[in-house]
């Protein structure tokens, strides 16, 4: 057991002494019935991976469906906490304390923890503090690059891969978003995208994705079902959607091609910032991006990063003038 931890009990008030198989089947439950709660595969995933940093850190080696949440209490709440703060940056600190009072608040509805108990072990404080923002702003230059770079690819790859590119860089849609995408999502002028949380918002269109897209539906036609579709060994189209990690696999592909340094987020960080840069109120950008706190948007804002490297950069040749003055006079 991780040292500074209380010992979690063999027995409670609350439910009789569990044998150790029918223990691990109620945490399955209760684990089972929390992420249920999520409706994205990819938000059940991230929540999961939660769960065992935080098992690992109560029952080190144990797996998730091994702990007893339901035997956790204040103190127990208060010392991963701390260990959080220590070993992980705050926002994913706060990630993984957000698991726990989620599995904590499923003990207590399937009755597995009483009202008070459940009420003390979740009363702790937010990690708090900040990171400098991951990734970097994609310049016009490096986009083209990226884009010149899918001719290297046949008929329809080269057409699928414009078009994903255009559409991560000028509407800002993630990964998952671009996998998800219908062709009954996609007007001539906009398209209908459902995110993270399940939230549906409208992204326009400007010129640019029009021009991509365009070879692209040539190809694939006007059938509903999925945007983006894998492309068989024949040239052909498959009848299904291409995954998320199929997504990300192919721009990282295309940016080797290109030697951009890249990462797939970053165009929604390039999408973020350039908005913010030419105009668009936080607001705006906030809608158009599908976040549902501004906070999260401004994290996309990489505009303060670069203003700093430009005053810095001046700074520098303001010494250097005035060192070359001073050696004139």
């Amino acid at each position: 057991m991780l040292a500074g931890f209380p010992p979690m009990k063999t027995s409670d008030s609350i439910t009789p002494p569990l044998k150790p198989d029918t223990a691990v089947a109620a945490a399955k439950v209760l684990v089972a019935g929390y992420l249920s709660q999520f409706n994205s595969r990819v938000s059940r995933a991230s929540m999961a991976s939660s769960l065992r940093v935080l098992a690992g850190l109560l029952l080190p080696g144990a797996r998730v469906e091994e702990v007893p949440w339901w035997q956790l209490r204040r103190e127990h709440s208060l010392a991963l906490r701390a260990r959080l703060a220590e070993k992980y940056a705050p926002t994913a600190g706060q990630h993984h304390l957000s698991a726990l009072r989620g599995i904590l608040k499923e003990c207590w509805a399937s009755g597995k923890m009483t009202g008070d108990d459940y009420q003390r072990a979740i009363n702790f404080e937010a990690i708090k503090g900040s990171r400098l923002t991951k990734g970097r702003r994609i310049i016009a230059e490096d986009y083209r690059r990226l884009l010149d770079a899918t001719r290297w690819w046949k008929r329809p790859l080269r057409q699928r891969h414009r078009a994903m590119l255009s559409l991560a860089f000028n509407s800002g849609l993630r990964r998952e978003e671009l996998a998800k995408l219908q062709r009954e999502d996609v007007t001539s002028d906009g398209l209908r995208v459902v995110g993270k949380g399940n939230r549906e918002r409208s992204v326009p269109f400007n010129t640019q994705v029009a021009r991509e897209l365009e070879p692209w539906l040539k190809i694939r036609g006007e059938a509903l079902g999925p945007f983006f579709r894998p492309v068989l060994r024949d040239g052909s189209l498959a009848d299904r959607a291409l995954s998320a990690s199929t997504v990300e696999r192919c721009l990282v592909e295309i940016a080797v091609e290109a030697k951009v340094a890249f990462s797939p987020h970053d165009a929604r960080r390039t999408f973020i910032t350039t908005l913010l840069e030419t105009g668009a109120d936080l607001r705006t950008a906030q809608k158009l991006a599908g976040h549902s706190d501004p906070k999260t948007t401004g994290l996309y804002d990489l505009r303060d990063e670069e203003a700093g490297k430009a005053a810095v950069t001046k700074l520098g040749e303001s010494y250097e003038k005035g060192k070359a003055e001073a050696g004139n006079g």
